[in-house]
């Protein structure tokens, strides 16, 4: 392996590695584009033994960007507006739109200019302009992600001269320059408000539809029910039994998995009683 392949993959590596965002187990993730449409991720791989999960954020740092929840929809609260959701993410996507442009020109840079670079004109003028223009971009993005943590979190002076020399010296950092401070900006938002702006999105009607059949199965489906109205979405549908083979046999009402006769209980809904196929009464 050559000194330029040992390098890539460590590049590779270490920036496959700032993608990785870290969550406690059943936490959430969106990845959306422009502020809007968000759609649910499930976790890349887990740690049961540190209770932890991984998410892969988009490898492209831009258009889009990923959000992570610490903690569910049932966990917490239903929203009360919908409206502040979107104005919020709308905001931070535009504060940051020019920053993870910046980080997707040093993506591009070391994974597509500088390899063609090396390969047709290694040890030329033409490679140490390349990579003085590579260095250039990073410090101008630590410079950007300065101006912008500054004017957003004005009080965290240590962490923003810290992430402002990563950025400058670290090119896989500064990739995912702009991460830090959509996590930041992101932590009032609800993960239902991201669920319901993308309602046809198959995995978030998935999850919509799990998290009103729990509500109705716990008996707290109020809140939930008013804020699904004022999105303009009727959770009816989501009520209805799963289609059965045999008429006697049992389903979850959460996750609607069909059983056989024998079982009484889900398998996956701890404590979640099933019902019959006939009369769907709790066994």
């Amino acid at each position: 392996m050559s000194d330029a392949q040992s390098f890539y993959l460590l590049l590779a590596a270490f920036y496959l590695y700032e993608c990785l965002i870290f969550a406690p187990r059943g936490a959430w993730a969106f990845v959306g584009q422009g502020g809007t449409k968000w759609r649910w991720r499930i976790p890349v791989f887990h740690l049961s033994g540190l209770h932890q999960e991984a998410f892969c954020a988009p490898i492209l740092p831009y258009p889009g960007f990923q959000v992570v929840f610490p903690a569910p929809p049932d966990a917490l609260p239903a929203p009360t507006a919908l409206h502040s959701f979107r104005r919020d993410s709308l905001r931070i996507d535009k504060a940051t739109r020019h920053l993870r442009f910046c980080s997707l020109l040093i993506f591009l840079h070391y994974f597509l200019l500088l390899p063609i670079t090396y390969h047709h004109w290694v040890g030329t003028p033409i490679m140490i302009a390349v990579i003085i223009q590579g260095e250039l971009l990073a410090f101008y993005t630590a410079f950007s992600f300065h101006r912008l943590h500054k004017r957003l979190h004005p009080d965290d002076k240590w962490e923003r001269r810290l992430e402002t020399l990563y950025n400058a010296f670290l090119p896989w950092h500064a990739m995912r320059a702009s991460d830090l401070i959509i996590k930041k900006g992101c932590a009032t938002w609800h993960p239902l408000a991201a669920l319901v702006s993308h309602p046809n999105s198959p995995a978030n009607q998935k999850q919509l539809a799990l998290l009103w059949r729990r509500a109705l199965y716990e008996g707290q489906s109020d809140s939930l029910q008013t804020f699904l109205e004022k999105a303009g979405i009727d959770p009816t549908p989501w009520s209805l039994p799963p289609p059965l083979d045999e008429p006697s046999n049992k389903y979850c009402p959460v996750c609607q998995a069909v059983y056989e006769k024998e079982a009484s209980t889900c398998a996956d809904c701890t404590g979640v009683a099933l019902k019959r196929g006939t009369d769907q009464s709790v066994s």
